[in-house]
């Protein structure tokens, strides 16, 4: 998480964050807390706005916070721990990294080692800069896809791009409306590994952090962030959905707080609409 923009709907991005800002002047709103999340998903789901958490109870998920993140606190992936425990996803369906152990990182994806070309200079594990991909000696793509697609799982590609096809496709077919008004850019990309022709391949979406999209590092998080090198032997099909800049959201982030309007987090919330469409074609019938 990024610093939000200066209004009232930055509050929650302010409460999950190290930013202070000037909207509240110098007092930060509280801290997030598992029990409040829990409490607010399903009075979500009575309303019919979301789907029944319980089915998070069978998935897999995989946590990373670097030790030395200087923006978002440890309380914030604590709370976030706390929601995945209170809905039914324990251990060892639910593993966390909180950066015991390797290199220090600061916020940013860690990778073994940049080995794309960048208009920007090789970020250390402890940096927090342009592209925000971190040389920290190991691949948290590799990690997080192996948690998540438990098996067999093959070394990682030493050239995806010699292994498969990163595809620039048209947004804009799956949403109306001005990109700048939903802060969804018209281009996005796939990566296909050339396996994918003639196997039955999964689908990963990859969401970029704040400040990642294209328009602000250029290819480097579709690249090189990690995740095409263990893809392209995987058989898993990676989607980079690109959101854009707008009044109220000047980071390029994805709407974590409301910026496109009370709906961001249900059903009809329109970010969450057009990266919905985007896997519905994807997948088929």
């Amino acid at each position: 998480m990024n610093p939000a923009p200066e209004s009232e709907s930055a509050e929650p991005a302010l409460a999950c964050t190290h930013y202070y800002g000037t909207l509240f002047y110098g007092l930060r709103p509280a801290a997030p807390r598992a029990t409040d999340s829990l409490s607010f998903i399903r009075r979500a789901h009575a309303e019919g706005s979301i789907d029944d958490p319980a089915n998070l109870a069978t998935h897999r998920v995989w946590l990373f916070h670097g030790r030395d993140d200087r923006i978002v606190p440890r309380s914030t992936a604590e709370a976030l721990r706390g929601v995945y425990e209170g809905l039914g996803v324990q251990p060892p369906q639910l593993d966390i990294e909180w950066n015991e152990s390797g290199r220090v990182a600061n916020h940013g994806m860690p990778v073994a080692q940049f080995l794309g070309e960048s208009r920007f200079p090789k970020r250390e594990c402890g940096q927090h800069e342009p592209p925000y991909i971190v040389q920290c000696g190991y691949e948290a793509a590799e990690a997080l896809l192996r948690h998540l697609y438990p098996g067999p799982f093959a070394k990682a590609s030493d050239n995806p791009h010699r292994d498969g096809t990163l595809v620039l496709f048209d947004q804009s077919e799956f949403f109306t409306g001005p990109e700048t008004t939903l802060s969804i850019h018209r281009v996005g990309y796939l990566y296909v590994p050339h396996a994918c022709q003639e196997a039955r391949c999964r689908l990963h979406v990859a969401f970029h952090g704040c400040r990642q999209d294209t328009a602000s590092i250029h290819d480097d998080f579709v690249r090189d962030a990690g995740y095409n090198r263990s893809a392209a032997t995987n058989n898993i099909v990676v989607l980079y959905p690109q959101a854009t800049t707008s009044s109220d959201n000047p980071n390029r982030c994805w709407d974590f707080w409301g910026y496109t309007g009370q709906d961001y987090y249900r059903h009809n919330g329109r970010q969450m609409r057009t990266v919905k469409a985007m896997v519905d074609r994807l997948l088929g019938p």
